[in-house]
């Protein structure tokens, strides 16, 4: 699941139409997405941790808690199984995963 060898390349160059010759590397930096991942995931564990699901909401008159992307972060992390259970159903683009395992996750100490 995870690529130890993925790389993020972030590079932010300032440009004018007037003068296409103008060109001012304002920033050039190369990081593995496991850092972007692990800091994001941290960011969003201190505010489920301050806030809470519900509180999260209530706290901020816009959004709610990225629950899903949290769980998925945090299954990603800790190499923890978040496949989809099998569905009776005929249509593939509904996948559920268990509830029981999503509050585990969830419960999961980091």
């Amino acid at each position: 699941m995870r690529n130890p060898n993925s790389l993020i390349i972030l590079k932010i160059e300032e440009s004018y139409v007037k003068n296409t010759d103008y060109r001012a590397v304002l920033c050039d930096v190369r990081f593995e997405s496991e850092i972007l991942f692990t800091q994001i995931f941290s960011s969003l564990e201190k505010m489920y941790t301050q806030f809470g699901l519900v509180g999260y909401k209530m706290a901020w008159e816009v959004g709610n808690f990225p629950v899903a992307e949290f769980l998925i972060l945090k299954a990603w992390l800790f190499d923890f199984n978040l496949d989809a259970e099998k569905c009776c159903e005929v249509d593939e683009w509904r996948r559920k995963v268990s509830s029981n395992k999503e509050f585990e996750l969830l419960n999961m100490k980091s």
